[in-house]
């Protein structure tokens, strides 16, 4: 199974103009797509 997150971080200015201040994007690969999350972690 692969995973993808993707996170947007928006603002909005004093006249309700929307501006992207960060975007994240993070896939996972077959390896670890294999270990849980805490493993994953101890992996790193």
């Amino acid at each position: 199974n692969i995973i993808e997150l993707k996170v947007i971080l928006k603002q909005n200015d004093d006249i309700k103009q929307e501006y992207i201040i960060a975007f994240i994007s993070k896939r996972n690969n077959n390896v670890e797509s294999n270990h849980s999350s805490y493993k994953e972690k101890a992996l790193r």
